[in-house]
């Protein structure tokens, strides 16, 4: 079979390599999910001087030894993934040329790496045990994409470079980190910077570390970012200037399970962003003006932190979100106004935070509204014209509160309603639910209630 160019045997019982040792013309060699365990010498692959594209993916390999000055000439993807492997030969891709592009090592054992040809593309290493980036210093210019997640890196000190798209360094141990600038910068006579090539890097993934501060990254333009993910760290404040690289096509940034206690105005400029979460913190207080910029956002999420108030003009700007979850605070009471301008809302959550009253009126602005929550607090009355505004509703949560009654035309506008949980309270009869036409659940358990009249 000398004239074979492609050979696939994934997902098959091969425990070695012996059989392929004289296939010279191979291009592609695909052997994962197989059961080879034994340490592979690269110099097997010597005589394959066409080989293009190595898999060795989920296999047992425990190492890889061995290199020649003609190994892997044509090669323009290797990949290694789910093995045993803790080191490879630090010269085994010397001689690799301007077509080899993508590496993938990910769910291994290495510590380390050693020569990359400066045509990678795609650097993929998730999940090994890699503690430092010294050996990230080359002449990367093709990079588009590095893949570091989960290993055991506390300090990222990268050189950027200005082809990179995409950069994931989630699930590490990072306590602080530097990207060090490699980009064209202008400057007049006097020496005053007038104009900066900015990054290509379009996602950012920082989760799931230990930072508790994002200032080394302020100066660095990543005007391209589009999504940046923080959640998971120990950040305790954001100040104004903070994520000011970011301000321009921002469309997703996560801050959610830090332990932010205060917010300055980090999204002044983030004018495009549409999906931010702040929920699982300390929070205390908003400054009203802080989401004044956000009229793309979407997604609002400001659970589980220690918000006592909402100021009436907060979401004044936000006429473009849809989902807002406010769960999980201490706010005892809402100004009418709150939500009035909240056009587009569509899902509101209010539940578990000891509301003892709720405005007439107050769902006025959101006329779209289809799931309002309202469970786990102190209420023990509710408007009659509360539903009157939405007549769009699906699903309407109040159980867990202590309801004695409830008006009796509440849902005479409310005709779409599917789901309503009453549970928990302290009713001893329900209003009319004529009007509900579309009602598929109705749960009123564990309550007072004498006649069923539905």
């Amino acid at each position: 079979m000398t004239s074979l160019r492609t050979l696939k045997l994934s997902s098959n019982y091969i425990n070695d390599l012996n059989s392929v040792l004289n296939l010279h013309n191979l291009r592609t060699l695909e052997l994962s999910y197989n059961l080879i365990a034994k340490p592979i010498n690269m110099i097997i692959f010597d005589n394959m001087k066409n080989l293009q594209n190595l898999n060795m993916n989920h296999n047992f390999i425990s190492s890889v030894f061995g290199t020649s000055k003609t190994l892997f000439q044509r090669l323009e993807k290797l990949t290694f993934e789910n093995n045993k492997i803790d080191l490879l030969p630090i010269d085994l891709l010397t001689n690799c040329k301007e077509t080899f592009e993508i590496l993938h090592m990910g769910k291994n054992h290495l510590h380390s790496m050693g020569y990359l040809p400066p045509s990678l593309v795609y650097l993929i290493l998730p999940f090994n045990q890699i503690t430092h980036l010294d050996w990230l210093r080359g002449e990367y210019k093709s990079l588009i994409y590095l893949d570091l997640r989960g290993n055991f890196i506390h300090e990222a000190d990268i050189v950027i470079r200005k082809s990179i798209q995409t950069i994931h360094l989630s699930f590490n141990l990072i306590s602080s980190f530097y990207f060090v600038p490699n980009i064209y910068e202008k400057f007049d006579p006097d020496g005053k910077l007038i104009d900066r090539e900015p990054y290509y890097c379009k996602d950012l993934g920082l989760a799931h570390n230990n930072l508790d501060s994002v200032k080394n990254i302020s100066g660095v333009p990543f005007y391209q970012v589009r999504m940046l993910t923080l959640h998971h760290n120990k950040l305790t404040s954001l100040d104004d200037d903070d994520l000011s690289s970011f301000k321009y096509k921002l469309d997703y940034l996560t801050l959610n399970h830090n332990r932010l206690t205060r917010l300055g105005n980090p999204f002044a400029h983030m004018y495009v962003l549409r999906f931010l979460r702040l929920d699982n913190n300390k929070l205390s207080k908003l400054n009203n003006t802080i989401f004044v910029a956000l009229s793309l956002l979407q997604t609002l999420t400001l659970q589980e932190n220690q918000i006592r108030s909402l100021s009436t003009n907060l979401f004044e700007n936000l006429v473009s979100l849809t989902y807002l979850d406010v769960s999980s605070n201490f706010i005892k009471s809402l100004k009418f106004e709150t939500f009035s301008t909240l056009n587009s809302l569509k899902a509101l959550n209010l539940s578990n935070n000891g509301l003892e009253y709720l405005p007439r009126g107050m769902l006025d602005g959101t006329r779209l509204l289809s799931v309002l929550a309202l469970a786990d607090n102190n209420l023990t009355q509710v408007p009659d014209i509360l539903l009157h505004f939405t007549p769009h509703l699906i699903s309407l949560d109040l159980s867990g509160n202590q309801l004695l009654s409830l008006p009796s035309n509440i849902f005479m506008l409310t005709g779409k309603l599917e789901w309503l949980n009453l549970r928990d309270n302290s009713l001893d009869a329900l209003p009319t639910l004529i009007s509900l036409m579309s009602l598929k659940v109705l749960d009123a358990g564990f309550n007072f209630i004498k006649n069923i009249v539905v």
